[in-house]
């Protein structure tokens, strides 16, 4: 994925601290983990039915092809995402794939191939083929139920969901994303390959972190669909987005947000609606209501 840096002192005076994915992400349950580390040698094929969330495939060392379901949308067309060292894939929603060292293979269910360490603990997975070695870590992650809104399952109340393409792939050889991404993977299966005490908790946080940083790269690179992800590479709403939720309890309007930003009423209107996808109101009543039902489990 390509990247191009966005910064909220690039947008005049008086731009908030905060930026619209940071806000929205600190009000974000995101859950991740890791349920398996794999050691595979071709040939070695496995399929997913799907999960009720996200998953994720990291390589450490060697390569694999994912193959996505059909029903995954433009990216899940079945044709296989080559994947080297480094290289991460994510389908944020779950949907059935088959992981192999290449495409052809007959596939085996992954359910019950994985074996739980006695003691518990991140399962193994191993395929021993012979052949040349694939090593991968296997996560989940959850943002608060993710749903599509392609029509397959009702809008989700969070504005972040529905937005993240059906596959995300995260190539180590980007240079947008060298820096950080090889260092993570490897950070990754280090914890897991060289327990140590708190390690459950560090392999979680990174985690967390390559997801965060999987939606942050998908804003960047104009992967989304649609949605406020995609109306961030624009600065002006970017900034009116900020705005917006940095202050959700002012009484905003299309006016306001449009002289704050420095552009006129109906132009704002007109930009905001055609990138967010819903006039600013509405997106703002749907983010107070996102804020008030977050504040009702947290009791």
């Amino acid at each position: 994925m390509t990247s191009t840096h966005r910064t909220t002192s690039s947008r005049g005076p008086g731009a908030p601290t905060t930026d619209a994915l940071a806000e929205v992400l600190r009000h974000v349950r995101l859950e991740s983990s890791v349920f398996a580390r794999a050691a595979l040698w071709a040939p070695w094929a496995v399929s997913t039915n799907g999960l009720d969330g996200g998953i994720f495939h990291a390589v450490v060392r060697g390569r694999a092809v994912a193959i996505p379901s059909a029903r995954a949308g433009k990216a899940g067309d079945g044709r296989p995402i080559e994947l080297g060292p480094g290289d991460v894939v994510l389908l944020p929603y779950g949907d059935p794939h088959v992981m192999a060292d290449r495409a052809g293979r007959r596939a085996v269910p992954i359910r019950g191939r994985v074996r739980t360490p006695e003691g518990g603990g991140v399962g193994l997975l191993s395929i021993d083929g012979g052949g040349e070695e694939t090593s991968l870590v296997c996560g989940r992650f959850d943002v608060e139920r993710a749903r599509p809104a392609d029509g397959e399952g009702a809008r989700p109340p969070h504005p972040l969901l529905g937005l993240l393409p059906r596959v995300v792939h995260l190539r180590a050889d980007d240079p947008a994303l060298a820096p950080w991404l090889p260092p993570l993977v490897a950070a990754l299966a280090f914890e897991l390959d060289h327990p140590q005490p708190g390690g459950s908790t560090v392999i979680t946080r990174l985690a967390d972190v390559l997801v965060v940083h999987a939606i942050r790269a998908c804003v960047r690179a104009g992967t989304t669909d649609g949605g406020w992800l995609g109306a961030l590479r624009d600065p002006r709403i970017a900034h009116a987005l900020d705005l917006l939720h940095a202050r959700p309890h002012e009484a905003w309007t299309a006016a306001s947000l449009a002289e704050a930003v420095g552009m006129g009423r109906s132009a704002f209107f007109d930009r905001w609606s055609a990138l967010v996808g819903e006039p600013p109101a509405q997106y703002l009543a749907r983010w107070r209501m996102h804020l008030a039902e977050r504040s009702l489990r947290r009791g």
